[in-house]
């Protein structure tokens, strides 16, 4: 995207929320910054609030999604935030699939940034969260997928997620569901909605969480689940994990 694309989608932006303002640019990214005040409802329930936020957009947007900070200390580092600091607002695969939808600067608030903000504001409120939220590492990829995939089998999400891993899709081969059709006649639809979002050492990463997992568990694993290729593309991270 050219700097003037993003100029209009700032533009665009600042008609919504015009607290928002252009703050830096360098070699590698552009920064807005300033006051989102908003108005969100949620099973009849509107919360209004403003929040004071830094959104940083990467030169290579919207190929690489923005990530954004809270920049008053209001919300803490433990409620879905990053180890450096920005904030926690979905899964990689999920915000994905939301920001692709619409790839704006604008729909990225609306669907990716204001639903974190009206869950802080609303559990401010009430002291619990309003949407709930997925379980995290291993169990929380595994909730997503079956929500995801439309199954209600772990295993069945791990088979799936191993052929991203490995870079092994291929259409004619039998679905890893069992249903007896192909791969592009089932679950391959799904599996290609994700494919190109990340890459496959990103789902190795994923795969192994979801298999640590279930071994902690006590839930057997097949052996034609275990892909040392998965394992091996995330080899060095696990190593420094330990």
């Amino acid at each position: 995207m050219t700097r003037q694309e993003l100029i209009l989608q700032i533009v665009q932006l600042r008609e919504v929320y015009n607290g928002l303002y252009f703050d830096d640019e360098d070699d590698t990214r552009y920064r807005i910054a300033g006051t989102l005040v908003f108005s969100a409802s949620y099973k009849n329930e509107t919360i209004e609030d403003a929040y004071q936020i830094q959104l940083i957009v990467p030169k290579s947007y919207p190929l690489k999604i923005p990530v954004i900070r809270e920049t008053e200390g209001r919300i803490p580092s433990s409620f879905h935030t990053n180890p450096n600091g920005t904030l926690c607002l979905e899964a990689p695969i999920k915000l994905y699939m939301d920001f692709n939808d619409n790839p704006t600067l604008l729909h990225f608030i609306n669907k990716c940034v204001l639903p974190y903000f009206y869950s802080y504001s609303y559990r401010e409120n009430h002291g619990h969260l309003p949407f709930g939220e997925w379980d995290h590492g291993g169990e929380g990829l595994l909730q997503m997928y079956k929500e995801f995939f439309r199954i209600d089998d772990d295993i069945t999400v791990v088979a799936l997620i191993m052929v991203l891993a490995e870079n092994k899709y291929k259409g004619s081969n039998p679905c890893p569901c069992h249903s007896g059709k192909r791969l592009h006649q089932c679950h391959g639809p799904y599996l290609k909605k994700i494919q190109n979002l990340q890459g496959s050492k990103y789902f190795a990463g994923e795969y192994v969480q979801m298999i640590e997992y279930l071994h902690n568990n006590d839930i057997n694993i097949g052996k034609e689940l275990i892909s040392k290729t998965a394992y091996k593309k995330v080899r060095k991270l696990i190593e420094k994990r330990e």
